[in-house]
């Protein structure tokens, strides 16, 4: 009787499990985002099983592809259910850490290619100067240069030339020519070759040189998207979707949106130093975390695995300016080596070889938490009669307003380096310090420290202090300096003050280390944009010292004059600056070339109004054409047309063209405009009369209906 009486109880207790359970079809909610709907699940009591895939399709599709077979969702680890009877939902909450970790990229990255055109181009710059003694020198300054995909060809020279008056000998005139040579910029690997003249790379404690040969360096500025120096990621985590914020010195840096977990915010921030930054994510019930932390920004530094270099072999160039081929015969090899071993340390090195000198160093820049950069170099020097060391100490700290700078540069007298041969003086020990404050008033203060000894005794010390202070559109500048050998100080002010948008005068009071005084009163004119005319004019109140100047800036050539009259000492001036560019099978005029042009064709179409980031620069000449010059390469551009002054049967393929030019090359860009010819043709038969609806007609012996 026992026995019967435990089957019956085991049974009633198996019968009221089952009989418990039931079978509900719910929407399921992930941390407060729905990820399914009408899911099954077996629910009994507090447990909800399913055999579906019921977070395959989340965030969490990964931590889901380990669940098999019939699973109950309230009983997982890490993660918490709650089921609502009224919305038929089931909410699971998972903990952070099943979520993948999140990289959100903010920087703007672009996918433009980079273009190269082929052409040449011819820079001048004509200068006619007439002195009191009645000599006048005519100076054509010129820059050639040829480019390609094969990269760029490029020399600069002068050629002087006195006309009339009598013979100076402070004139030398004739053609020298300054730099040669051929460069190809390597993009991807961002480093550039160079075969011709060149300068050798430097760093604090190594002179540069002027040198003819081949050179092999790394450039960053070659991929504008490369940051090549540390900055800080933000890190933070979100249980619900968020809206994430992060502030840097109290400005809006980045705001978007997260989901559930850990994330990461790779985002260079635009400071330089030292500053503050605040995280705040709001979740999408309006709750509002806030995370501030510090951190410190050194463009000094390399990021860790990053390394730079500077490969130099060839001879050393003499009288540059005064000779045009005066090179040394003896090879010279100078190499510079950085890297970045962490993020808060790199280190770099110095070589330099030659028939007459060795020289090596080794340095280190790095940081201590938020207090700065640190730098130590040391170097070894010698040629055949002497030697010596030379070493370095310096310590920046900067902030959002304030920063300070010193440096320490000893060397003995035998030390020598390529620079060394240069007939250059040798400088014992330099000191600088510096240090400046900005108010939030729009007030500056400063003051700085120099102190040079030579081994020749031709020592050097100088304290200098600033004030600025902006009042509007005002300002106010005071300097000091005192040399404490001399005992000599000098004195200066300013004040500046607009007149409209476009013109300003000035005052400013100088008393120099002689205790003599004086007073210049001056005022401008801008231009309005980058074209038209601005001037210049000042004079030495109670004297006849008087100097004025004006630039007119066209769409071909920039004229530019002046007058001065300085101690008794007068003359006048006169300059004219432009390129004269083969490029899309044609000969263009325009302004001087720093770097990059756009030629830009309308269709054959003329006056059209030309756009650089919606900036009229111009209109396009009677063959649809305009030359565009000032752009910078490997910077992204927006080149439009304004098409509202079109006839209305032009139909405008395209009015906007983003490019991206190489450097010291140029870019076609052509915009797609034709006109359109209307015409009504009216077919009668052999009587006059109308064909009729439907026939068929033949024209020049072709079958139209």
């Amino acid at each position: 009787m026992k026995k019967l009486t435990n089957v019956i109880l085991v049974a009633a207790c198996s019968y009221t499990s089952v009989a418990s359970a039931e079978t509900l079809y719910l929407d399921v909610y992930l941390n407060g985002v729905q990820v399914n709907q009408l899911i099954e699940f077996n629910r009994i009591q507090n447990h909800f099983w399913s055999s579906e895939d019921v977070l395959g399709t989340s965030s969490l599709a990964e931590y889901a592809s380990g669940l098999n077979g019939r699973v109950d969702y309230c009983n997982l680890q890490a993660v918490t259910c709650e089921y609502s009877y009224e919305t038929q939902r089931l909410y699971l909450t998972a903990d952070i850490d099943l979520f993948p970790a999140q990289v959100i990229n903010s920087k703007k990255r672009t996918s433009i290619p980079i273009t190269r055109s082929s052409g040449a181009l011819m820079n001048y710059d004509i200068y006619y100067r007439d002195y009191q003694s009645g000599t006048t020198t005519v100076d054509l300054l010129q820059q050639w240069r040829a480019f390609g995909d094969w990269g760029v060809v490029e020399t600069t020279g002068n050629y002087r030339k006195q006309l009339g008056g009598s013979h100076n000998s402070f004139v030398d005139e004739g053609m020298i020519r300054y730099d040669s040579f051929w460069q190809y910029n390597d993009e991807e690997n961002m480093r550039y070759w160079r075969v011709g003249d060149m300068i050798s790379g430097g760093n604090p404690w190594a002179r540069q040189v002027r040198m003819g040969g081949i050179k092999l360096s790394r450039r960053f500025e070659l991929d504008p998207q490369f940051i090549s120096y540390p900055y800080p990621e933000f890190i933070g985590s979100a249980v619900l979707p968020s809206d994430i914020e992060v502030f840097v010195n109290n400005y809006k840096m980045y705001s978007g949106n997260v989901e559930p977990g850990n994330f990461i915010l790779d985002s260079e921030p635009t400071v330089n130093g030292f500053a503050s930054a605040s995280i705040v994510t709001t979740d999408i019930y309006g709750q509002a975390v806030s995370r501030d932390l510090q951190f410190y920004v050194a463009p000094e530094l390399l990021k860790q695995g990053v390394y730079d270099y500077d490969l130099n072999l060839g001879v050393l160039r003499q009288g540059f300016g005064l000779d045009s081929f005066d090179y040394d015969s003896n090879l010279t090899a100078i190499a510079d080596v950085r890297y970045g071993l962490t993020d808060s340390m790199s280190v770099s090195s110095h070589a330099e070889l030659s028939k007459d000198v060795y020289n090596l160093g080794f340095g280190t820049d790095f940081t201590l938490g938020n207090l700065g950069v640190f730098s130590f170099a040391a170097a070894h020097g010698q040629d055949k009669n002497s030697s010596g060391w030379l070493g370095l100490a310096g310590y920046r700290f900067q902030a959002n307003n304030w920063g300070f700078s010193a440096q320490l540069k000893q060397q003995q007298q035998g030390y020598r380096d390529t620079g060394s041969t240069q007939f250059v003086s040798q400088i014992e020990r330099e000191v600088q310090a510096n240090a400046a404050y900005s108010f939030d008033n729009g007030v500056s203060v400063g003051m700085g420290y120099f102190d040079i000894t030579k081994f020749d005794d031709d020592d050097r010390r100088l304290v200098s202090a600033f004030y600025n202070q902006s009042i509007d559109t005002a300002s106010i500048s005071a300097s000091v300096n005192w040399d404490p050998d001399r005992d000599d100080v000098s004195v200066g002010l300013n004040f500046s003050m607009p007149f409209g948008t476009r013109s300003r005068a000035s005052v400013s009071h100088v008393r120099d280390n002689k205790g003599e005084d004086r007073t210049v009163a001056s005022a401008s004119f801008a231009r309005n944009g980058n074209r038209g005319f601005r001037g210049n004019v000042s004079n030495v109140v109670g004297t006849s010292d008087f100097s004025a100047n004006g630039s007119w800036r066209g769409d071909k050539v920039e004229l530019t004059g002046g007058y001065y009259n300085r101690g008794g000492s007068s003359g006048h001036w006169g300059q004219a600056s432009g390129s004269l560019i083969w490029s899309n099978s044609r000969f263009l005029l325009g302004n001087r070339v720093a770097d990059t042009f756009a030629v830009v064709s309308t269709g054959g179409i003329a006056d059209v109004p030309v756009l650089i980031e919606n900036q009229q620069v111009g209109e396009s000449d009677d063959d649809g054409m305009l030359l565009v010059t000032g752009l910078a390469s490997y910077n992204p551009v927006n080149i439009s047309i304004n098409t509202k002054s079109l006839p209305l049967d032009t139909n405008v393929v395209n009015d906007q063209i983003q490019v991206m030019a190489a450097e010291n090359h140029g870019v076609d860009v052509d915009f797609e405009l034709y006109q359109t010819k209307a015409a009504i043709v009216i077919v009668n038969d052999e009587q006059g009369q109308p064909i009729p609806v439907g026939a068929l007609a033949t024209l020049n012996g072709e079958q139209n209906g």
